[in-house]
């Protein structure tokens, strides 16, 4: 329990591993305790997601989006992507180059 309480996505790291990993720490506990409903653990997952996701969990909220954890990480996976290619614009633009858009 306190692994699940306790464990944040790292700044930088791989949404796609982070998803895997966390599910596994909720099947352990429905597992051993508490039965969780598909809601809940997308909710969970969002929680800990680091502060680039914050679009994201803004976008998710805003829209009321209803997504089960698979098509969530098809999401974020995306948003990963993005996320990646706006931070890699970013360190050119810091570097003196010149983007149109």
């Amino acid at each position: 329990m306190k692994a699940i309480l306790t464990t944040k996505m790292a700044e930088g790291s791989s949404v796609m591993k982070h998803v895997f990993e966390y599910d596994e720490l909720l099947n352990e506990l429905e597992i051993l305790v508490l039965p969780l409903i598909k809601e809940s653990r997308v909710e969970i997952v969002l929680q800990t997601l680091p502060y680039s996701f914050k679009l994201f969990c803004y976008n998710y909220n805003m829209n009321k989006m209803d997504l089960s954890l698979k098509k969530l990480l098809n999401e974020m996976t995306i948003e990963e992507s993005i996320i990646s290619s706006f931070s890699s614009i970013h360190n050119r633009k810091m570097r003196g180059f010149i983007f149109c858009r």
